[in-house]
């Protein structure tokens, strides 16, 4: 297996600390291995050789999307069929890196520094993007422990969600293991945690919004909203019942409708930093966040590759 030594990088990750839920620090200096672009093109030219794999034509249309901080990483489920997971596509190059499209998952979270991508499949199976450096190649595995509807991970690998039930639960980096979050009366249908670790909010079945205190989750009085993303720095972005999008600075109560009514995206992904907001709308359209919270807040985008 020496000849694939030579096929891999090592770069850090960041470390981050969930309050009051962690016993212990994993160590900030691990280094995290990513697939040199040698191995990359050896798994696409195995890839290119099934037929029966979608091409990134099929990538136009979404039904879900997640991206990482500036762009470099965005991920998605296929809105056409099958729940086809479709990824990583590089922003800087236009083109798709590795396809994933065998890959069957309803819900998909990358991290704000794109090392851990986490998704549940239709039966509510949990997966991480796996690297198999002996084979020189990245596919989706199986978690033995627990069931979730959605997930949403951050910088360091804790992961946070929420199963059939919409029960609460966290899982860190360093543990295998699921700690429920609150009783079975603590319940939420979708939850989003950010980068960093510091902010968790989510809505529960009736639309309403709730945030981590750091020991409990509270309802936030004001809005209704469907599914949200937070920022690591307390940003929150969400779209409600008739697809209209919401923005909340962390040092604001009060929501800011984004765009026109005829402005309207079904989901929302929001980068940790907070600078790439992405979303889908009601037929799979994907579309950018251009900086601006006027009329014309978002460019539509099309993912192609080679």
């Amino acid at each position: 297996m020496k000849l694939y030594a030579s096929l891999f990088l090592s770069l850090f990750a960041d470390g981050a600390t969930p309050k009051n839920l962690r016993g212990s620090n994993p160590t900030d200096t691990q280094p995290v291995r990513k697939l040199s672009d040698m191995a990359i093109a050896m798994y696409k030219r195995d890839k290119s050789q099934q037929d029966s794999i979608p091409t990134w034509a099929d990538c136009s249309r979404m039904k879900q999307i997640t991206v990482s901080d500036n762009a470099k990483k965005v991920w998605g489920v296929i809105k056409k069929e099958g729940d086809n997971v479709c990824g990583p596509w590089d922003e800087e190059r236009n083109i798709g890196i590795i396809n994933h499209f065998d890959s069957r998952l309803k819900q998909i979270s990358i991290s704000g520094n794109g090392n851990h991508v986490w998704g549940v499949n239709s039966n509510d199976e949990i997966y991480f993007l796996y690297t198999d450096w002996d084979q020189g190649k990245e596919y989706f595995k199986r978690l033995q422990n627990g069931l979730l509807k959605q997930v949403s991970v951050t910088n360091n690998g804790d992961v946070w969600g929420v199963n059939k039930n919409d029960n609460i639960y966290f899982k860190s980096a360093n543990d295998d293991g699921w700690t429920q979050i609150g009783n079975d009366t603590t319940m939420l249908k979708q939850i989003s945690v950010s980068s960093n670790g510091e902010h968790v909010w989510g809505v529960n079945s009736d639309n309403l919004i709730y945030f981590w205190d750091g020991g409990r989750f509270l309802q936030f009085p004001h809005g209704t909203l469907k599914q949200v993303e937070v920022t690591d720095d307390g940003d929150v972005w969400g779209v409600n019942k008739n697809d209209k999008i919401y923005f909340k600075s962390a040092n604001d109560d009060g929501w800011t409708h984004v765009g026109t009514d005829t402005t309207m995206l079904d989901y929302i992904s929001v980068s940790g930093d907070g600078k790439q907001v992405w979303g889908v709308n009601d037929d799979g359209a994907i579309y950018q966040w251009n900086g601006s919270f006027g009329n014309r807040p978002f460019n539509q985008k099309i993912m192609y590759g080679n």
